[in-house]
């Protein structure tokens, strides 16, 4: 088995299960589809969480146990859900399905960035979002770079939301984030439907990640599996978890990102 290396980057630090179940809701705990490679259960100051996440090869489990992927259940409830899809489809009045991103992507999708939300219970689960983002980044705790600027923690967050529109046909191609465009932390929402995102490490590609993301639950990369790994949403056709179909329809997620580190 080839050597992995874990990496550390400014801000972060193991324990975020524990801060993010300050935010409703629980950490994955789907006792049908957690089985086999799956880590089912953490436990922290005396409360048990189970996560949604199945692995291959020591990177991966490296980014596992140092809480390099999360997924949390029920971070929205059925009625935030619905006011969230019906604000955010407005934004898509008149925009069709595209099926030809500009660096290939993407497949059957709408998207746009939101920096203002008109909904009150809205701008409530945003505000959620980019605080589970920063605590799950470090950002509130140690703060390195809004510390030494004299800045505000929610400086360390893009001021916009990324609002994806997938069409039921489409899927996310594996990919990286560009670094230019985000920094170490990426939280979404999943909304409307399952899904299934895979992660496989860009060189050793035995060394996988798959995390079963249910309707309303919130999802985080950082550090290792944000800069090492390819992620992708699978399509309907390949959408399993330990073997079981995991039907998807359309969905739309709400993506908070961290800002990317200044080069100089």
């Amino acid at each position: 088995m080839a050597a992995s290396r874990l990496i550390l980057f400014p801000g972060s630090f193991p324990g975020v299960s524990s801060r993010l179940a300050g935010f409703g809701g629980k950490l994955c705990s789907s006792t049908r589809f957690c089985s086999g490679g799956c880590i089912k259960e953490i436990r922290d100051e005396g409360n048990k969480f189970r996560r949604c996440i199945q692995y291959s090869g020591e990177g991966a489990r490296l980014a596992v146990i140092n809480e390099g992927v999360l997924v949390k259940e029920n971070f929205v409830s059925e009625r935030e859900e619905e006011e969230l899809v019906k604000e955010a489809r407005s934004s898509f009045r008149r925009v069709k399905y595209e099926y030809d991103h500009w660096d290939g992507v993407i497949k059957g999708y709408r998207e746009t960035e939101k920096s203002q939300w008109r909904s009150q219970s809205n701008q409530s689960v945003i505000k959620r979002l980019e605080k589970a983002t920063l605590e799950a980044s470090g950002g509130e705790v140690t703060a390195p770079a809004a510390m030494m600027n004299n800045s505000p923690p929610n400086s360390l967050l893009l001021s916009s939301v990324h609002v994806l529109d997938l069409a039921k046909d489409g899927y996310i191609n594996p990919h990286i984030d560009n670094v230019k465009f985000c920094g170490t932390t990426i939280a979404g929402i999943s909304l409307l439907s399952d899904s299934v995102m895979k992660l496989v490490h860009q060189e050793r590609k035995d060394d996988w990640i798959l995390m079963l993301l249910p309707q309303r639950s919130l999802y985080i990369l950082r550090d290792l599996a944000r800069y090492e790994y390819e992620h992708q949403i699978l399509p309907d056709s390949l959408s399993y978890f330990n073997n079981e179909h995991i039907q998807r329809d359309n969905r739309i997620s709400i993506i908070a990102r961290t800002k990317p580190f200044k080069t100089t």
